[in-house]
């Protein structure tokens, strides 16, 4: 009898344990190692600088295209090469969220950097839908600048790229 107990005890604990095991659990506490830190920190800083080339190659594109009146007439066209380097740029400034997500967990010590550069987002993506809108709004625009809307959180949007880069920089490596 007590050699029967001992089974089934013995049983319960093996099907509690591959339970655990299955759904995720671990028996054993798994550390991370300074070295995995180390190169999970190197590896958002990386990303992050990509992402704000990537982000400011827009800002910039944008720029240049309202800074010339030729450019302006060319946006008309709808079909343009100018018209078609908006609609890039306009992506780019939409997809700046899904892109910041795609570097990868942050770091702990890089928490206020993402911070800033999720902050930089919303700001970008709408300053990006205010771009839109003052394209689909050329020639019936009042305004001389059409990007008058779109301008401040633009502006906003570029102020946190370079705060999120050196949140980001100022914290040591591991």
């Amino acid at each position: 009898m007590r050699a029967r107990r001992a089974a089934m005890f013995m049983l319960v604990i093996l099907a509690l344990t591959l339970g655990a095991c299955a759904c995720g659990g671990t028996i054993a506490k798994t550390t991370t190692s300074a070295a995995q830190v180390k190169a999970a920190e190197a590896r958002w800083r990386v990303g992050l600088e990509r992402w704000r080339a990537s982000m400011l190659r827009a800002l910039d594109g944008i720029s240049l295209i309202f800074s010339r009146q030729a450019s302006l007439a060319a946006l008309e066209a709808r079909h343009s090469n100018i018209s078609v380097r908006l609609v890039r740029y306009e992506l780019t400034l939409a997809g700046c969220t899904v892109v910041l997500r795609r570097i990868g967990p942050v770091p702990q010590p890089l928490q206020f950097s993402r911070q800033y550069a999720s902050q930089a987002c919303r700001d970008l993506e709408r300053g990006g839908r205010l771009v839109v809108e003052a394209v689909s709004q050329l020639g019936h625009l009042a305004s001389v600048d059409p990007l008058d809307r779109a301008s401040i959180p633009l502006s906003s949007g570029q102020s946190e790229l370079t705060t999120a880069i050196r949140a980001a920089l100022e914290i040591p490596p591991a």
